[in-house]
């Protein structure tokens, strides 16, 4: 192998591993994160009091209590900004992986570079498929990043997202339901 394609390959490599180091730190950070939804957002409380509706059928029903969920939405606000930091850098580093399979390609041209002015065609064909090598680090490196983002990365994020859609879901809906109480409560009261 010649010193350019081991010191490319060399590099390839290095720059593999850093960034799978730096996805997994971001995907621990948001497994925390996950955690901590769990344990301090979303809450069941217990409600005690009789409800009374109406089914689909249209017969009346009462029930008593049920679990209401809630959500602390002051720490709420503080994992969404902990995501809203993370998921740039996710992004980031997701965004690189493409970016390995070129530079062993760009090691290849380097390392054959040298070789193009050799006169003996065995020469440049040893040289050949000793540059290859850094290629080779270079698709090895994106499958395994490629193959890690879907396997375990990829569905942190989705999870943590899909946590936030829920809660903001819920949200909206505790909301509007408070809307259309308090114009029933005053319609009822503009009646009397």
């Amino acid at each position: 192998m010649t010193t350019v394609s081991l010191v490319l390959s060399l590099l390839i490599a290095a720059f593999g591993v850093f960034t799978g180091l730096k996805l997994h730190s971001i995907y621990r950070e948001l497994k925390g994160v996950e955690d901590q939804f769990e344990k301090k957002v979303r809450k069941l409380v217990r409600d005690r009091a009789f409800h009374s509706g109406i089914g689909d059928d249209g017969s009346p029903f009462v029930y008593r209590g049920s679990e209401i969920e809630s959500f602390d939405r002051a720490e709420l606000d503080r994992l969404r900004k902990e995501w809203d930091r993370l998921y740039p850098q996710y992004n980031e580093y997701i965004q690189m992986i493409p970016i390995f399979p070129l530079l062993g390609i760009l090691g290849t041209v380097l390392g054959l570079a040298g070789k193009s002015t050799a006169q003996d065609i065995q020469v440049l064909l040893s040289g050949f498929s000793m540059a290859l090598y850094t290629t080779l680090s270079g698709l090895v490196c994106s499958i395994v990043l490629k193959f890690l983002d879907a396997a375990i990365f990829g569905k942190q994020v989705v999870i943590v997202d899909q946590k936030f859609t829920e809660a903001d879901t819920a949200i909206e809906k505790e909301t509007l339901i408070r809307t259309i109480e308090e114009a029933a409560y005053r319609s009822i009261e503009a009646e009397e």
